[in-house]
């Protein structure tokens, strides 16, 4: 690489260069944003009222204006840059729309929040061209802060945190029982609840890791490294809080243990070691350099913006609003507000439930059965939500739906396990719960969607999506059945399978409760 090497911490703007040469492009660009917010306003809406209430994203106020300022940076090589329209653009502009429409189908807000991101770099690489995006990349790759993702890791990051903290109680010789998220020692049980999974501290350290290793380093595997790091640490760092909050309790009788959590262990305990790491890192920090532009004889000049250029521009950001309103709007698939049970052959019958409390919560469902069920010898709990039209907010697949409500009863552990259905083999989710170590229960879920089962989310929603874009029905249940089974972490897979041999007409019951819904078909039969 030739050229004369400048610190970029001592930039300034070329001598003469007014930027003149900006000022179409970026005016285009603030129009063509308006533009993005007058077509996704519901998802702008969204977007900000996430960061609002919810602490883990509020750092996406800041993401915006601090790319802004990481582009100001390099205002002095921007300055001699040649800015050329990029008709290539268009492309990932298309599939930016595209992932909004796919969002808008499943309901998926993080598809329609990236895509809101998407929209503002692509627009920026297209009016300003790829000596733009070469020059800051970071700064539009860092627009990603925006989107509010991660919290689908809390589970994961719940195990995880309980594994280490038991692994390093196993080093102190203290008499420990692990059960899931749930650690049991002679100074009482302790959950690593969802507040403890360390998602909050792991996301913010590595938004503040990347800012870091962009300004410090300049040979590529030592940025690696560091961002390495600053994923691994916050992880490291809460089993390590989460072992020092059990064996305080243990020292202290669980005198002071919750104090130390909230006062100590918290963020003033992330802050440290968030400190220490980018301490660490500034060990090894590169003087970084910034590459000299060549210079340019007589005045900076861009492509004109033709108004044909800006409109092809502006038909992807209308394509996808355009095309929900056309294709899924209209249906009017309703059920009933009660529901009658799904037929059940002897010698299951229904019976009081003497048991502890269990409502799960499926948000708006259009409704919901709870059913207990007994042969005599054993006790089955049915739960059924239906959703005789889904959209946003009210969906079968949900991060805010629970089978555990987190109050009475909670998660330990999750599985898979398969059962037999309708003639065929179908693997189902197995979740363990626990009331407060009252009582155990093993719950087994799948859904029903587009007139098919399927116990795998991913799947699901992607079926869903194919309903809603091919505007056929989104009528869509989740089936759940809860069998109390003590402290023993075995799968009561007999028991399950007597009670859906008695079941046999699961599928067709589902199918009629959606048939039974179109006013068509109600109209046909009258």
């Amino acid at each position: 690489m030739t050229g004369t090497l400048h610190p970029i911490e001592s930039v300034r703007p070329a001598a003469g260069w007014s930027g003149r040469h900006w000022m179409v492009p970026v005016y285009c660009y603030a129009v063509l944003v308006a533009l993005v917010l007058a077509c996704y306003p519901a998802t702008a809406v969204s977007l900000v009222s996430v960061w609002w209430s919810t602490p883990t994203f509020t750092h996406g106020f800041l993401v915006f204006p601090a790319a802004v300022a990481m582009i100001w940076m390099r205002r002095r090589e921007l300055a001699a840059i040649q800015l050329r329209r990029e008709p290539l653009a268009l492309l990932p502009l298309s599939a930016t729309s595209i992932l909004w429409l796919i969002g808008e189908a499943g309901g998926l807000l993080i598809f329609q929040h990236a895509a809101l991101a998407g929209f503002l770099v692509w627009l920026a690489v297209a009016l300003l061209g790829r000596n733009f995006a070469r020059l800051c990349w970071f700064p539009l790759v860092f627009l990603g802060f925006m989107v509010p993702a991660g919290e689908q890791l809390v589970p994961v990051l719940q195990d995880v945190t309980a594994t280490l903290a038991v692994a390093m109680l196993g080093l102190t010789g203290i008499p420990v029982l692990h059960d899931g998220v749930l650690i049991q020692t002679p100074s009482g049980l302790f959950e690593v609840a969802e507040a403890c999974a360390g998602i909050r501290f792991l996301i913010a350290n590595i938004v503040v890791g990347s800012v870091f290793a962009y300004l410090s380093f300049a040979v590529w595997w030592k940025a690696a490294l560091f961002m390495a790091l600053s994923m691994a640490i916050p992880v490291i760092a809460n089993g390590i809080r989460g072992f020092g909050i059990i064996l305080i309790a243990h020292w202290t009788d669980n005198e002071y243990a919750a104090g130390v959590d909230h006062l100590v262990y918290g963020w003033g305990f992330f802050a440290f070691v968030m400190l220490s790491s980018l301490y660490l890192g500034s060990l090894f920090a590169d003087r970084r350099q910034a590459v000299a532009p060549p210079e340019l004889s007589g005045c900076q000049k861009t492509a004109a913006i033709r108004p044909v250029f800006a409109a092809l521009l502006a038909l992807p950001v209308v394509a996808g609003p355009f095309y929900a309103g056309v294709m899924m709007s209209g249906q009017s698939w309703e059920a009933p507000s009660h529901l009658a049970s799904p037929r059940i052959d002897l010698p299951w019958q229904p019976v009081p439930d003497t048991g502890l409390p269990w409502r799960p919560h499926f948000r708006n469902a259009t409704a919901e059965i709870r059913q207990t069920y007994s042969d005599g010898q054993q006790t089955v709990r049915f739960y059924l939500a239906f959703y005789a039209m889904q959209g946003q907010g009210s969906e079968v697949v949900h991060h805010g739906n629970q089978l555990a409500d987190g109050q009475e009863w909670t998660r330990v552990a999750t599985n898979r396990q398969r059962l037999t259905l309708d003639g065929g083999t179908l693997e189902v989710k197995s979740e363990r719960m626990t009331a407060l170590g009252k009582a155990y229960q093993t719950v087994a879920y799948w859904y029903w969607i587009d007139g098919a089962f399927t116990a795998d989310p991913i799947e699901a929603k992607t079926w869903q999506i194919a309903a809603a874009l091919s505007g056929r029905s989104q009528a869509a249940a989740v089936i759940a059945l809860a069998v109390e089974n003590g402290k023993t972490a075995t799968f009561p897979g007999q028991t399950l399978q007597d009670y859906l041999k008695a079941m046999p007409d699961l599928s067709a019951y589902l199918q009629g409760l959606a048939a039974s819904g179109d006013p068509e078909i109600e109209q046909s039969r009258n």
